[in-house]
């Protein structure tokens, strides 16, 4: 018996895909995908806000401090505080760069990150310390310039070569006189201002007597003010300067000594020759009997007198401001030889005082430049005109600028103006006048 035959279906199609959870339609994509290609690029570099880093250093602090969050193309001020008066910012370094020693910085529309450090450290003052005539003696520590800390002392001692005594000046008044041959020291304490410092070495000396000399010269101003003018008669009514009492020429020596015979308004002065003896005929013009120096009785110093025919002190040559142990503490000797004078290899300020010790002025040879205070003292505000001096006692005087042994800063010096009577700063390589002084202030 035959069995029966089975047949069996093959289904030879493909099998369906799984549909994923995820389907988006073909249309939606390709919407997306033009999307995508056509839009703007997202930025990258949008910053709402920068840091700037301070930091002190110091007895001292920065306001504000730490990591200051600053928006964007904003400005940004600090303030800096050293802590008491005897501290100071010593530097300031943005970005490590110093930027000297400001109060205060500011970064104006600051777009990147930075830093700023600042340093306090004790106030360091300037002592200006001056031998008026080394030949004579020594003074130690012998340094032009001490930089001295704040509240700190140091001491000073003068040694006279023999047969001379000392004299120590602080600021332009005696403080300490020895006796002939004997050395003298004297301390400066608790410094908390800038000084200068001089010793003085001679035969012999004699105090300035305040009732007639080494006191302070008066201004020269004889007039007095009102809501209008300085220049009406004081005390008057028709003038309405009687309204405003106590004013500058009412008072001193303007107003209590001011014969005209011995110098303008309170000035006093005597006319010297050329050995240092007084003229006999002190109303006799220069251009009778010329004279070569004046002592000024009031403050006790002796001046030099300008010349006007060419010769070592003649009124038209100028000089460079030169101190060659004046190069101390990062401060600049000045420019040797840089003015114009008669002796061309002399142009500056200490040969020319060489030059005049050498030629024995009026019998002295302790000729030196005048101090600041000193060289003010000439200044006659009452002046009709400039320059602002005595003209009937200094002849041959121009509305110049006046060198003064005193430095300012790095590498500039003192001087007084006397076309205006204002002290000013200088750079020591500016050609300036020169008027040598002697004795003490």
């Amino acid at each position: 018996m035959n069995k029966p035959v089975r047949f069996f279906a093959i289904n030879l199609s493909r099998p369906p895909i799984p549909r994923p959870a995820f389907f988006l339609p073909l249309r939606w994509a390709l919407y997306l995908l033009l999307a995508l290609v056509t839009a703007p690029a997202w930025p990258t570099d949008v910053v709402s806000s920068l840091y700037v880093t301070a930091t002190a250093r110091g007895p001292g602090k920065v306001i504000p401090k730490g990591r200051i969050a600053v928006p964007l193309d904003q400005d940004i001020s600090f303030s800096f505080q050293p802590r008491g008066d005897a501290y100071e910012v010593q530097s300031v370094k943005v970005d490590g760069t110093s930027v000297g020693q400001p109060a205060s910085y500011t970064f104006h529309q600051v777009n990147a990150p930075h830093t700023l450090k600042v340093v306090f450290a004790r106030k360091k003052l300037e002592v200006v310390v001056t031998n008026q005539n080394p030949s004579a003696g020594h003074l130690q520590p012998s340094r032009t310039l001490q930089q001295v800390p704040y509240g700190a002392s140091r001491i000073f001692t003068a040694k006279p070569k023999r047969g001379n005594l000392a004299v120590i000046r602080l600021d332009g008044n005696d403080v300490v006189q020895g006796r002939l041959n004997q050395r003298i020291s004297y301390k400066l304490k608790h410094i908390t201002a800038p000084h200068t410092l001089d010793a003085l070495f001679v035969p012999s000396y004699t105090p300035p007597d305040p009732t007639t000399g080494g006191a302070l010269n008066d201004t020269g101003v004889t007039r007095c003010g009102n809501a209008i003018t300085n220049d009406a008669a004081c005390n008057d009514a028709a003038a309405g300067t009687d309204q405003y009492p106590g004013q500058d020429a009412e008072q001193g020596r303007d107003a209590s000594a001011n014969a005209e015979a011995d110098g303008h308004a309170g000035f006093s002065f005597i006319k010297l020759d050329g050995n240092g003896t007084a003229l006999a005929d002190q109303s006799a013009s220069y251009a009778t009997t010329p004279w070569s120096c004046v002592q000024d009785q009031v403050t006790g110093l002796m001046w030099e007198v300008k010349t006007d025919d060419g010769s070592l002190r003649d009124k038209d040559w100028r000089y460079s401001w030169y101190n060659s142990t004046g190069i101390h503490a990062g401060r600049s000797g000045g420019k040797p030889n840089g003015g114009t004078c008669v002796d061309t290899a002399n142009c500056d300020t200490e040969k020319y005082v060489a030059l005049v010790n050498a030629a024995v002025l009026c019998g002295r040879t302790d000729w030196r430049v005048p101090n600041r205070a000193e060289l003010l003292s000439l200044v006659d505000y009452g002046a009709a005109a400039p320059p602002l001096i005595d003209g009937g006692f200094f002849p041959n005087s121009d509305a110049e600028p006046f060198w003064s042994t005193l430095p300012a800063g790095i590498d500039g010096s003192w001087s007084v103006d006397f076309a205006s009577g204002d002290a000013r700063s200088d750079h020591q390589s500016a050609n300036h006048s020169l008027r040598l002084v002697r004795g003490g202030y």
